[in-house]
Formats: C-alpha cells, sequence, structure tokens
C-alpha cells in the first residue's frame, strides 16, 4: 500500500498483483482522502517505511500509459502501463510490445521492482 500526495491531494493506494510472476498486471483500488489533516491523521495509522520523491511527465499511447520519472537519490526511468480495461489480456500484450518496439527497448535489462524496494536497499 502506498500514500500518494499530489497537489495537496491524498490517496492511499492498494495493489492487488502478484510482483513475483512474469506478467505483472497492474491492478489497484484507491482511496480518496478528503480532510484538511489528511497527513496527521494518516501518520497516526501507519510508520512511514520510505519516501519516494519523483516528478513524473505523462504520456498515453492507446491504452498504454508511458511514465518518464525522475526519482530522488535514483534517477531516471521508463514505466509503461498497458491498461487491460476494455480490452482483452491478448491485445494488451500486443499492444505492450508494439510500444516496446516503438521505443526500442530491452526487456532483459528491464528492473521488476518498486522505486521502494530500490530506495531500501
Amino acid at each position: 500500500m502506498k500514500l500518494r500526495i499530489q497537489n495537496g491531494e491524498f490517496y492511499l493506494i492498494k495493489y492487488l498483483r502478484d510482483e513475483n510472476t512474469l506478467t505483472r498486471w497492474s491492478n489497484y483500488e484507491i482511496l480518496e482522502i478528503k480532510s484538511d489533516n489528511a497527513e496527521n491523521f494518516l501518520k497516526t495509522l501507519f510508520d512511514i517505511e520510505v519516501v519516494v520523491e519523483k516528478e513524473r511527465r505523462f504520456f498515453l499511447y492507446k491504452h498504454t500509459r508511458v511514465h518518464l520519472d525522475r526519482v530522488k537519490a535514483l534517477g531516471d526511468f521508463l514505466e509503461l502501463e498497458t491498461v487491460i480495461d476494455g480490452i482483452s489480456e491478448r491485445q494488451g500484450e500486443e499492444e505492450f510490445a508494439e510500444v516496446v518496439k516503438l521505443l526500442n527497448l530491452d526487456l532483459e535489462t528491464q528492473l521488476k521492482t518498486s522505486y521502494r524496494t530500490l530506495l531500501l536497499k
């Protein structure tokens, strides 16, 4: 679970995916928290394990989200997320492969881990 603070708004995000599988479908639930005291309230409920500070540029190609992230203390990253809502898994896989080819990416060098995990190392 993570807390996203963006433009003064607070969101708790629960990921529903297996990090150990070859194909990582990105399913999640988002809870928006509306309160002037949200940050202090959440600090009483959770211990902060790590803070990920990043700047994100976002692009969309068909159903694929392309994130260009600059993460403090880690560097620059590119993340692809093909949303399969409204398309089949096969179509999602084909589109993902298309984007990989268009961007000339080498999947052998990809990192399959979170910024949290990288920062804790």
